[in-house]
C-alpha cells in the first residue's frame, strides 16, 4: 500500500507558509532626504501688476513639504529680505518693489532632511506700462429733454505741483545747475564735467513722489547714497559705476526723509549733495564740495 503521509505533510507546510505570508506585514520602507532636482527659476516680467510664478521639480519619500518664500534684493548679488506675505509660488509685482530685483527660496523638508535654493534674479522691477487708450464711441443721437436748471460746476481737482529742484546757489551758475569748482595750481583738480545730480517729482500728501534721481559723473567716478529717515527704502545704495538712475529712490518718499548723495574720484574734488524731502514744500537742497582725502564736505569756491 503506497505511503500518503508525506505528501499530506508538504500540502500542509505549504499552506501554512501561504497563510502566513498573507498575515504578517511587509517591511518598513526606507525614508530618502528630499532633493531639489532643478530650479527653482521665476517665469513673468518684472514690472508692477505682473504675476511671476516659481517652477522646480525636486524628489523625496515620503513626499516632503514645500516652501516658497519671495525676496527683495537691492541688486543681483546684493543683501536682501524676505516679502511678508509672499509665500506662494505665484506673487504679484508691488510699487514697493521698484528698482529692487526679486528672487525665490524653496525649501523642501520631510522626516529624513531638508533642501533649500534660491532662483537666479529677475530684472530690475520697473512701473506698469500706461493703459491702452479706450477707443471713442460713435455718439448716438438722443431725444431733446426738457431743460434742466443749470448746475453749478465742481472745480476740477488741482494736480498735484510738480518740481525740479536745481543746485542751490551760491555754487550753480545758471547756465548749467550744478556747480563749477575754478581750478588753481594750489588746489586739486575738479571733475569735468563736475557731476550733474538732478532730482524731478510731483509734491504728495505725505512728501513727495520721485519720478527722476539722476547723477551724471565722468567715467571711473563713483557714486554713493546714504538714506536717512523712516520712509527709506535703501538705508545706502552705492550703484555700478555705468549707473546714473538712483532707481531705489525713484519713489514716494515720506517728509523727513534725508538723501545724501557723494561722488567722487581719486584725486580730485568731489560732489556730496543733500535732498531732504519736506511736506507741502520743494524738498530742500544743498550742494558742497568733498576734497581728496576729506571726509568733511565744504563750500565750493
Amino acid at each position: 500500500m503506497p505511503n500518503t503521509k508525506k505528501p499530506v505533510r508538504r500540502l500542509a507546510a505549504a499552506i501554512v507558509a501561504a497563510l502566513l505570508f498573507l498575515v504578517l506585514p511587509a517591511g518598513a520602507h526606507a525614508a530618502t532626504a528630499p532633493r531639489i532636482t532643478a530650479g527653482p527659476a521665476i517665469d513673468g516680467t518684472a514690472q508692477v501688476g505682473a504675476v511671476l510664478t516659481a517652477t522646480a521639480t525636486w524628489t523625496g519619500d515620503p513626499a516632503p513639504t514645500v516652501t516658497w518664500t519671495w525676496i527683495r534684493c537691492a541688486r543681483a548679488n546684493g543683501s536682501c529680505s524676505d516679502i511678508t506675505g509672499a509665500g506662494d509660488a505665484r506673487y504679484t509685482v508691488t510699487a514697493a518693489d521698484m528698482g529692487f530685483v526679486l528672487r525665490v527660496r524653496l525649501t523642501v523638508r520631510n522626516a529624513a532632511g531638508a533642501d533649500e535654493k534660491r532662483s537666479a534674479p529677475t530684472a530690475p522691477v520697473v512701473a506698469a506700462p500706461p493703459p491702452a487708450p479706450t477707443p471713442t464711441a460713435t455718439p448716438t443721437p438722443t431725444p431733446t429733454a426738457t431743460p434742466t436748471p443749470t448746475a453749478t460746476p465742481t472745480p476740477a481737482p488741482t494736480p498735484a505741483p510738480a518740481f525740479d529742484v536745481p543746485a542751490s546757489p551760491p555754487i550753480a551758475p545758471a547756465t548749467t545747475g550744478d556747480p563749477v569748482v575754478q581750478e588753481t595750481p594750489s588746489r586739486p583738480k575738479a571733475m569735468k564735467p563736475f557731476p550733474i545730480i538732478r532730482i524731478k517729482g510731483v509734491l504728495t500728501a505725505k512728501g513727495a513722489r520721485i519720478s527722476l534721481l539722476r547723477v551724471t559723473a565722468p567715467k571711473g567716478a563713483r557714486v554713493t547714497v546714504v538714506c536717512r529717515g523712516r520712509g527709506c527704502p535703501v538705508r545706502r545704495y552705492a550703484p555700478d559705476k555705468d549707473v546714473t538712475r538712483l532707481r531705489p529712490y525713484e519713489r514716494e518718499l515720506r517728509a523727513g526723509t534725508r538723501l545724501e548723495i557723494s561722488v567722487t574720484k581719486p584725486d580730485f574734488v568731489g560732489k556730496f549733495t543733500v535732498i531732504v524731502i519736506r511736506r507741502n514744500a520743494t524738498p530742500w537742497r544743498s550742494d558742497r564740495c568733498l576734497r581728496p582725502g576729506s571726509a568733511s564736505p565744504s563750500r565750493c569756491a
